[in-house]
């Protein structure tokens, strides 16, 4: 079977490369195990070192040279005339679009209609600017949104006191995308 084949390859070169490991070397078994399950490289990475397990970047490297393992990102479409899902809930006011805005990314990154409902998406400036920000280096490039550049995006903001904010955090950010997730819908691709 396939599995007994890529089992004995994995020992095999295990033991031909003497992957360091402290504890007892893994068997392929327990590496697929500690890949499985929906867990993070950095939680794999981790594991691995509280397990005194083989070294992790050499067993990943393995498995993806072998095509045993994949990587999927996730995109985001902006779907701006998609009809509001039933559980959407306007925001408490609307956002006036203030000039600096609307030279900053109409038309060039969103039309004159797009800007209207993601205005009608908004209470405040903040929002709407992370809106047509957001679109601008992500969703019209295609940029992955897991990433580091999406991290990046956030990182003054998150350290900023709250007072002195002017982009929203990754969690209003995210809290964001998630309430109009009608609009911007999350796709993943195998990469």
């Amino acid at each position: 079977s396939s599995t007994s084949k890529f089992a004995k390859e994995f020992q095999d070169w295990h033991t031909e490369n003497r992957v360091s490991s402290r504890g007892a070397p893994l068997t392929f078994s327990e590496v697929l195990a500690a890949f499985s399950g929906g867990r993070t490289l950095k939680e794999i990475s981790e594991n691995f070192r509280k397990e005194k397990a083989a070294d992790f970047h050499h067993v990943l490297e393995w498995l993806v040279t072998r095509c045993l393992l994949m990587q999927l990102t996730t995109y985001i479409h902006f779907l701006p005339n998609k009809r509001a899902r039933d559980d959407y809930r306007a925001p408490k006011s609307v956002c006036h679009v203030g000039l600096e805005i609307r030279t900053m990314f109409c038309p060039h990154v969103v039309n004159e209609d797009e800007l209207k409902i993601l205005a009608g998406r908004s209470e405040n400036s903040r929002e709407l600017k992370f809106f047509c920000r957001f679109i601008a280096e992500f969703v019209r490039p295609h940029v992955r949104v897991d990433g580091c550049k999406f991290e990046a995006m956030f990182k003054s903001a998150d350290r900023m006191p709250r007072n002195h904010k002017h982009d929203l955090t990754r969690k209003e950010a995210e809290d964001l995308l998630h309430a109009n997730s009608d609009i911007f819908v999350p796709y993943i691709c195998r990469q």
